[in-house]
């Protein structure tokens, strides 16, 4: 009677759980949509590089930001979309997409170098304004004046200097 209780408990709980056999899961092809999606991110990146070679960063932009929004650990397009907010002087949000490539990639090395260069930027722009202010001692403005010319030399050609520098 004990084997006839345990069987017709077993049958229970398999029918409850769907069923007692082995499911065999196959291994897939990837699906179609994301082929599909594969072959539509290749297509936005050739047209991101066309506008790139055209000039026309803030378009490049636009399309790195729909690969980004639909592929957000993309860290190449993340990467890409900072180098070129550097190039329209976004500072703030290159940042943002130095960062966010480097969580996703901490080796990429050339974000690093990238996000260094966006914090000589915000240096310049932060030095400038201490310097102009009554408020800092004359001995850090003039520690943020020799500061501030290492990093011109650094970040800018000699003949390619932003207007307060060149005074």
């Amino acid at each position: 009677m004990s084997r006839v209780r345990t069987f017709a408990a077993v049958s229970i709980v398999c029918g409850v759980l769907g069923g007692c056999s082995t499911v065999v899961v196959p291994v897939e092809a990837p699906p179609v949509a994301q082929q599909a999606w594969q072959e539509e991110v290749a297509v936005l990146e050739s047209r991101a590089e066309q506008a790139v070679a055209q000039g026309d960063y803030r378009q490049a932009i636009l399309l790195y930001e729909r690969i980004v929004a639909a592929s957000p650990r993309n860290a190449q397009a993340l990467f890409r979309m900072g180098t070129l907010r550097l190039r329209i002087d976004d500072q703030r949000l290159a940042q943002y997409d130095f960062e966010r490539a480097l969580q996703i990639d901490p080796g990429m090395s050339k974000a690093h170098a990238n996000l260094a260069i966006v914090h000589l930027r915000q240096f310049r722009v932060s030095a400038a304004r201490a310097i102009d202010s009554a408020e800092v001692s004359a001995d850090n403005r003039a520690t943020l004046r020799v500061l501030m010319g290492d990093v011109d030399h650094a970040l800018y050609p000699a003949a390619a200097l932003p207007p307060a520098a060149a005074q």
